[in-house]
């Protein structure tokens, strides 16, 4: 069933939803669809036949970006999905460490240690490999067993994590609340800022002008 309509009826979303679906074009709708599924707007748009770089625009149509917010909200409210949630799950990832995972034998050599960690640390395991070998040949035979175990990436989850807590700041998205703000300016409001930007600047220009009339003695 399509995302658009896989909604409880008696929600506080359904009434709502149920008014944009039938202001959604069946491009649009298919669009959300793809888009809800890994949020990659190039490739949603790709899959409903539109050029890649057309995805981001429109997500932000007014229904289709009012769409995919209740949607959204209905499937977090749904499966108990909250912001602190997702926080805690980035930290474990952001903040796990090999060393966690690892045991010393008596001869100084490393081991990797189930019996060390709890449920959050297993959490960052992205992959265990254990292989069972026979090494050698004849007498010189023996057993080995050979485990691999890697980590989910802990930049991707460290970069999500300050994004998501504000530390990281993206030019676009600067830009573009830069934008916003301008527009609900008065006139006079942004002649105001021009000044206030300008204002440090004006030493330098003192400089300028003083270095001029030095010239021309």
């Amino acid at each position: 069933m399509s995302a658009l309509y896989r909604v409880d009826p008696h929600g506080p979303y359904a009434a709502e939803l149920a008014v944009i679906r039938n202001r959604l074009s069946p491009q649009q709708a298919l669009f959300i669809e793809e888009l809800l599924v890994d949020l990659d707007h190039e490739r949603a748009a790709s899959a409903v036949g539109l050029p890649p770089k057309r995805g981001k625009s429109l997500a932000k149509q007014h229904y289709v970006r009012r769409a995919l917010e209740l949607v959204m909200a209905e499937r977090a409210e749904r499966l108990h999905v909250t912001q602190d949630k997702v926080v805690e799950e980035y930290a474990k990832l952001a903040f796990a460490n090999m060393s966690d995972y690892m045991g010393v034998t008596p001869a100084g050599d490393p081991h990797f240690d189930l019996s060390r960690i709890d449920r959050d640390q297993k959490a960052a395991l992205s992959e265990v490999t254990i292989e069972d070998f026979v090494d050698g040949r004849g007498i010189d035979a023996r057993e080995v067993k050979r485990i691999k175990f890697k980590l989910h990436d802990k930049k991707a989850a460290l970069d999500s994590l300050g994004r998501h807590l504000g530390m990281f700041v993206d030019r676009t998205e600067f830009r573009g609340q830069m934008d916003v703000r301008m527009a609900q300016m008065t006139r006079e409001e942004r002649l105001q800022m021009m000044a206030d930007l300008l204002k440090p600047m004006e030493k330098y220009l003192e400089l300028e002008n003083q270095t001029e009339e030095s010239d021309g003695l």
